[in-house]
């Protein structure tokens, strides 16, 4: 199995969220639910096109998919750790690698940002 869990099979986020809202016995299974979600959402928010309006469409997608993936979890504090270390990573990359109407990161930059900082937060959980 890999560093997500069963999430691994989900192809939506509803699905995401009704696996994490199913679960509140397992902060382990949310966890890597909530990760996979924002990772899922990222990748499926990536266009055809990277104009900045597409790259700010992939965090707003994710910020969104947090949303629901932590009311989903009733806000528990493990699942609203990782999904704010993940919107961060995310965030913090474009922020830093912006520069005013001329370069910024790609949709697909971001999101591949998204699935590392993902899964090295899942591998994490999984030595727990």
């Amino acid at each position: 199995m890999n560093e997500f869990g069963p999430a691994a099979a989900c192809t939506s986020l509803e699905e995401v969220a009704k696996l994490v809202a199913d679960h509140p016995e397992s902060a382990k299974l949310q966890v890597q639910a909530a990760l996979f979600g924002l990772s899922l959402v990222a990748g499926l928010a990536v266009g055809r096109t990277a104009y900045f309006h597409d790259t700010r469409h992939v965090l707003d997608a994710m910020a969104e998919a947090k949303a629901k993936i932590d009311s989903a979890a009733w806000h528990g504090m493990e699942v609203v750790r990782a999904t704010a270390a993940v919107m961060l990573a995310v965030q913090q990359y474009v922020w830093e690698n912006t520069v005013g109407c001329t370069e910024w990161p790609t949709p697909r930059e971001v999101a591949d940002i998204a699935l590392n900082e993902a899964t090295r937060y899942a591998a994490a959980v999984q030595q727990v």
